[in-house]
């Protein structure tokens, strides 16, 4: 067939090539020049890759089809392929690093974490500009004026890098009018690479012959036979053991893989860095199948994915949904760990085992070698022994390959989590993220180790060697040699290589009641106070010593004032209390039609904007104004719409009501007498010891009484104490009184599904140990139940909440089906939303880190199968990373972050492959408030990335 002819040809070109060298070589009494040294050894080592990847082809095609396949002579499937000798002997050839036995990558596994230690004690030299290096970036391809083929790769580095950086999908995205790729209907696959050519226009015909030939290319990287041409979908592609079949840039991608994992240069695997949203997956699932070696053959079989908890469910659907080969799958973790010997079994008889970033920690020992180590040969005799004993069965397999979902979870060097994903064992090594840097550089040396990028020794010469911004050549280059990424501004055969429903974005600027804006500023005022009291008395005051913290309860307060209890009632004064109270009587004298008249003017503004997005999409697709003209309409359109005078309105807007009670009434008389009856903040100070000890809590617990209590000893003896008499709490050693509930008070951490799980620093000694399931940050506080309750089944309003009961109002009555997702940062607002939602008739759902894996699954289903849950409630560090979440077609932000790639990250949980309908996304924000801030911060980065990647007014 053609693959044996193709094969026969390759070893006549070889065979011929080799012929010339001889007969240079004798012409020259035996000696080759230096270059034609080099072509010699890549004609070896490429015939060597070559003859390998047939002789698996062949194994692979026999189980299929023992008695029918002819195995052609040039083969001999007995024969170990490496020993063949191809090669003049006399000639030694550079070769890639050798691939480490399995003694040798033990003890690199090993070493890892004493390495990271070495990185940790090191002074780290100055950090550069980071914009610097973004501009160099820039620099070094404006600069280049020869194509060499060197010259080429440092454009594509450069490409990929600042893709890496300005990552903007709503400015990316396909246009409606955007053309179609071209479509085949033979089952040939030649004949339906014609007819894509064919169908391609003449202006883009050049730059189709180089996508043909790049796809040509990535369909011979599969075993033999693998990839066919749908002809049934027309532009797809068949990959064998798949029941999905592939676009055009995803057979590429997944190509890519399968030539690094078939060659012989090191790394063998690579970063799969494509923007949200274009099947990252899918792809990595290609390669597993085409991957899986022969059944009789030796070596690891065994494909370990590395995801996030709740995205285990998600991948295993994925796999069961995408698969037509049978493939064994297991989750490893609670239950499957607990026999150690039966471990080692499972995760070796398996295809592929799915497991989270926390059993991979789990497994990784702990460096903490005892104070009695006296020198570093005692310290790494201590390590060695204690590897051998403690590590988990995931640090003792080798497995065929290692995928790790989501990878940014590696990014800093220093964390648990990187260590122990660098410390795994495989042959293949891959990173899946769409936005593996964040913020610098720097953060690719946790991925140059974990792949086992050749000559990196440790991150003060990564900086040195690769992140210096005035010579970024070296890292374009190295990035471009195993990273892939493509954005969704990417074009093949003159198309874009992804055509979604249009996505559209929105910023509304929420403006505060006069009670609000009264408590903002006083608490803003109250906390600079504290914080200039503390630097000058040079101590700082529990929770309240530090900026971030402040920025932290100012961003809570934009989203909702009961998410401030304490911190409101430690901080008011009486005066502050007083003020508000005036505030508030001349509020509430015209506030029950106020509300009412708030609600709807609301509705009338988002309506507005929605209607001026359409109308200016419209206007494009139409070409009817010059893209300057176009900037500025965009620009207008950002604008608060409150600031659009003599604008007209939306056509028709008497037909919008305020929808059901909530928001129609601003009672905060409760809250109020709460305040009024509230503490001085001496008093509050003495509060904050442990009622126990009498001491200054450690691991503060805070009860509902208000009363600290350490977390241990003295929260555990009263456990202990309460159970042996048979009661849930034990009574208040400061009042008597027997708390309600106990809970965590502001420790620093995310529970264990939230992005930066494990990511403490090894050597970081003021950080508090982990205890129970997960510390908590501040925006994982429960809300008192006293606040919430006061109002009983109602709820007070703001602000932000009444643009959310809004904006659903107006989506719900433009589509009934619509299904909406809710993200907010802290979880608190989840519950305050929840009782709108209830209020309002809207059935709902919620996702986040403090439910059960189970819950969590069950709320997605039921979001997708039920019609009548309209409204998906979720916490962005849960819910805004990985998941697949299709069904919904519109998502709000209530909180803005500091940088907008987390925001469109969790909105590519909708724009995605599978969308359906148009999307669409609307941030809330709050006028003259620390909102102002984050915005203004995200636009001058935008601005300045903006404006180092431009090359002559075109997107390098």
């Amino acid at each position: 067939d053609d693959d044996d002819k193709a094969d026969m040809r390759a070893a006549e070109i070889f065979e011929e090539r080799m012929r010339y060298f001889d007969d240079v070589k004798k012409a020259n009494h035996g000696v080759l020049p230096f270059e034609m040294e080099l072509e010699q050894a890549k004609f070896q080592s490429a015939e060597t890759v070559r003859r390998k990847k047939r002789a698996r082809d062949i194994a692979k095609a026999l189980e299929d089809d023992p008695v029918n396949l002819a195995v052609p002579p040039t083969i001999d499937l007995e024969q170990n392929v490496e020993e063949e000798e191809l090669f003049d002997t006399d000639f030694v050839q550079p070769r890639a690093p050798k691939r480490f036995c399995m003694q040798d990558a033990e003890l690199q596994s090993m070493m890892v974490a004493v390495e990271a230690r070495r990185d940790n004690s090191r002074n780290k030299k100055k950090k550069k500009d980071r914009q610097k290096g973004a501009e160099a970036i820039s620099n070094a391809v404006k600069s280049g004026k020869s194509l060499s083929k060197k010259q080429k790769m440092i454009n594509n580095g450069a490409k990929q890098a600042s893709s890496l950086l300005d990552s903007d999908i709503f400015a990316q995205q396909a246009q409606p009018d955007a053309p179609e790729q071209p479509f085949f209907s033979s089952r040939n696959r030649k004949k339906a690479m014609k007819e894509l050519l064919a169908g391609v226009p003449l202006e883009d015909e050049k730059q189709a012959k180089d996508d043909i030939a790049s796809l040509t290319k990535a369909a011979k990287k599969f075993s033999r036979n693998a990839v066919r041409p749908d002809a049934e979908r027309g532009n797809l592609w068949s990959v064998k053991g798949m029941k999905t079949s592939l676009k055009g840039y995803q057979l590429i991608g997944s190509g890519w893989m399968r030539d690094r994992e078939n060659g012989d240069e090191e790394p063998r695997g690579g970063i799969l860095a494509d923007q949200m949203g274009l099947g990252k997956t899918l792809m990595a699932l290609a390669n597993i199948h085409d991957g899986r070696p022969p059944k009789n053959s030796p070596g690891p079989k065994t494909t370990l994915v590395v995801a996030s908890p709740a995205l285990l469910t998600q991948w295993k659907s994925e796999i069961e949904k995408h698969s037509s080969a049978k493939l064994t799958i297991m989750r490893y973790g609670a239950g499957t760990r607990d026999n150690f010997n039966a471990s080692l079994e499972l995760l070796q008889g398996h295809d592929i085992v799915l497991t989270t970033y926390t059993e991979v920690m789990r497994s990784h020992p702990k460096y903490k070698p005892p104070s009695d180590c006296k020198d570093k040969e005692e310290e790494e005799a201590w390590w060695m022994e204690t590897w051998e004993q403690k590590r988990g069965a995931l640090h003792r397999v080798r497995f065929l390959r290692i995928v790790l979902d989501e990878a940014q979870a590696i990014k800093n060097y220093q964390s648990l989590t990187s260590v122990a994903c660098r410390a795994l064992q495989a042959d293949h090594k891959w990173a899946l993220s769409g936005t593996p840097i964040l913020n610098s550089l720097t953060e690719m040396y946790s991925y140059f180790k974990f792949l086992g990028v050749p000559f990196i020794d440790n991150f003060e010469n990564f900086d040195e060697e690769y992140c210096d911004p005035d010579n970024p050549e070296k890292i374009m280059v190295r990035l471009s040699q195993f990273m892939m990424r493509r954005t969704h501004s990417d074009k093949m055969m003159g198309a874009p290589i992804l055509k979604l429903p249009q996505a559209h974005q929105a910023t509304y600027w929420c403006e505060f009641n006069p009670v609000e804006r009264r408590i903002y500023k006083i608490v803003e005022k109250r906390f600079i106070e504290r914080m200039s009291a503390a630097m000058e008395g040079g101590a700082s005051e529990k929770s309240y010593g530090n900026t971030l913290v402040l920025y932290l309860r100012l961003r809570q307060l934009t989203a909702h004032i009961l998410m401030l209890q304490f911190v409101i009632q430690d901080l008011l004064e009486q005066e502050d209390i007083e003020s508000i109270k005036r505030v508030l009587q001349q509020h509430t004298a015209n506030s029950n039609t106020q509300s009412s008249s708030t609600i709807i003017a609301v509705r009338e503004q988002l309506q507005k904007i929605a209607d001026d997005k359409k109308k200016a999409d419209e206007k494009k697709k139409k070409k009817k104004h010059t893209r300057s003209e176009a900037n500025k309409e965009a620009e207008d359109q950002d604008q608060d719409i409150m600031t659009d005078e003599g604008e007209e309105g939306p056509k028709s807007t008497h037909h919008l009501g305020a929808g059901g009670e909530f928001g129609r009434y601003y009672n905060f008389g409760p809250f109020l007498s709460s305040l009024q009856k509230g503490e001085s903040w001496e008093r509050a100070k003495e509060k904050t010891k442990c009622s126990t000890c009498g001491n200054k809590p450690r691991q503060p617990m805070i009860q509902s009484c208000g009363h600290f209590i350490c977390a241990e000893p003295c929260y555990s003896e009263a456990c202990v104490e309460s159970a042996e008499q048979g009661q849930e709490n034990r009574a208040c050693n400061s009042c008597g009184k027997i708390p309600s509930y106990v809970h965590a008070f502001e420790v620093e951490a995310d529970p264990e599904d939230g992005p930066a799980s494990g990511t403490r620093s090894n050597n970081n000694k003021k950080k508090k140990k982990k205890k129970g399931k997960g510390r908590k940050r501040p925006y994982h506080e429960v809300i008192p139940n006293d606040w919430l309750a006061s109002l009983n089944d109602q709820v007070l309003p703001s602000a932000k909440t009444i643009a959310v009961k809004s904006q659903i109002m107006n989506w719900i009555k433009e589509n009934p089906n619509v299904k909406i997702i809710v993200y907010t940062q802290f979880l608190a607002m989840v519950q305050i939303l929840r009782r709108v939602c209830k209020n309002e008739g809207w059935k709902s759902v919620q996702y986040h880190g403090k439910m059960s894996f189970t819950a969590r699954d069950n709320a997605i289903r039921s979001f997708a199968e039920q019609g009548d849950i309209r409204i998906m409630l979720a916490s962005m560090h849960c819910g805004g990373l990985g998941l697949n979440l299709t069904m919904a077609s519109k998502v709000i932000f209530i909180d803005p972050w500091w940088n907008s790639a987390r925001e469109q990250q969790a909105f590519c949980r909708v724009f995605r492959i599978g969308q359906q309908a148009e999307t669409f996304m609307t941030r809330f924000c709050v006028q003259k408030t620390i909102d102002s801030k984050i915005v203004k911060i995200q636009e001058r980065k935008e601005e300045e990335i903006g404006c180092v990647m431009e090359e002559g007014g075109k997107p390098v």
